[in-house]
């Protein structure tokens, strides 16, 4: 776990049961994303910009919330998420 406290931003299970934890790290631009099985066990890390919110993991999809830094205006962003085999 990060030695930052708090360790943990935000949690949430995706339609394949699978945890997506945010956790804090030192750099205030980003949080450091752990994916989870429904066991436990660590999929992968990865770090992602903290203004653009991870609202919710369906299909196949990462759908985030992001505002426009001149104009205020959010908008909702599709990511589709690929994972390399090991």
């Amino acid at each position: 776990m990060p030695e930052i406290w708090p360790a943990l931003n935000s949690m949430q299970v995706d339609d394949e049961n699978r945890l997506w934890i945010s956790t804090i790290v030192e750099d205030f631009d980003i949080y450091e994303w752990w994916l989870l099985e429904e066991s436990g066990e660590l999929i992968t890390r990865f770090e992602w910009p903290r203004d653009e919110l991870i609202e919710v993991v369906r299909n196949g999809y990462m759908y985030t919330r992001e505002t426009d830094e001149e104009t205020g205006l959010q908008q909702i962003v599709r990511y589709k998420i690929v994972m390399d085999e090991v």
